[in-house]
């Protein structure tokens, strides 16, 4: 057996080492708000849209291009700094709004916003959350406002 690299192989080493490792795949993304009386969740991939409000839970088809823009929305957003997205917090420590936050699953990892309040988003998470709620039925997109 000869322990020789192969071209295809040696070229994917060298792109890893100089940082143009392939980019992760977006999965699905997910809001989710809560405070002490309710749960309130729109998790959405390429597919499908599961909207759950309290113990009612709701799947639809996504419709694509509300999907392309969830995945043109992140572009403005760094994953990896995801957590680290300044917010004000101070209405849902005291139930006079939601706790917020957003979920974003790539191919090779689970990126979380910190809490915030619904009514005060991070700046950059805003067009996003706007394109998730747009994304549901309209009959459910008033609980989510």
């Amino acid at each position: 057996m000869s322990r020789t690299m192969l071209p295809a192989q040696l070229l994917f080493i060298l792109s890893l080492l100089m940082g143009y490792a392939p980019k992760p795949v977006i999965s699905s993304v997910e809001l989710e708000l809560i405070t002490r009386g309710s749960q309130k969740s729109i998790r959405m991939d390429a597919r499908k849209t599961q909207i759950r409000i309290n113990d009612d839970t709701t799947t639809v088809t996504t419709p694509a291009k509300y999907w392309k823009q969830v995945l043109k929305n992140l572009k403005t957003v760094k994953l990896s700094k995801l957590a680290t997205l300044k917010t004000s917090s101070e209405r849902s420590q005291v139930d006079a709004d939601y706790i917020t936050h957003v979920r974003v699953q790539t191919s090779a990892h689970l990126y979380e916003s910190p809490q915030f309040d619904r009514a005060t988003p991070p700046r950059e998470l805003t067009p996003l959350i706007k394109t998730l709620i747009d994304g549901i039925p309209s009959k459910n997109q008033s609980a989510f406002r």
